[in-house]
């Protein structure tokens, strides 16, 4: 039996922490998961109180992906039922990190494409 060694989530979010501030937004810690193995969810809020939700899961091969649990991948949403499903689901998952991007001027790279997504 192989296993493959896995970032922890802590170490991917500070990385993308840092690669977000490099591009020039100011991203927040929501909050704060189990720092070896926690989803990470990511919010990134738009113009007009919209914003996007990105989580990242392993598809059946076992390769993470960037996915969008309430509908297209790029879909825009009212920031108020994306906050709904994060509170939601921080309910139940406690192991959970959130971290929000404020994109006002709409420019923040989407999945999966740019290097911020790739850690």
């Amino acid at each position: 039996m192989m296993f493959e060694a896995r970032l922890k989530s802590k170490f991917r979010l500070d990385a993308m922490i840092r690669k977000a501030t490099d591009m020039g937004f100011a991203p927040y810690v929501m909050k704060t998961g189990f720092e070896d193995s926690g989803v990470i969810m990511i919010k990134i809020a738009k113009p007009s109180r919209t914003a996007t939700l990105y989580i990242q899961q392993r598809d059946f091969d076992g390769h993470l992906q960037w996915k969008n649990p309430l509908g297209e991948i790029h879909e825009k949403l009212e920031e108020s039922q994306i906050d709904a499903y994060i509170k939601r689901t921080s309910e139940f998952d406690d192991d959970c990190w959130v971290l929000e991007i404020d994109d006002m001027q709409d420019r923040f790279p989407t999945p999966p494409d740019h290097d911020f997504w790739k850690i």
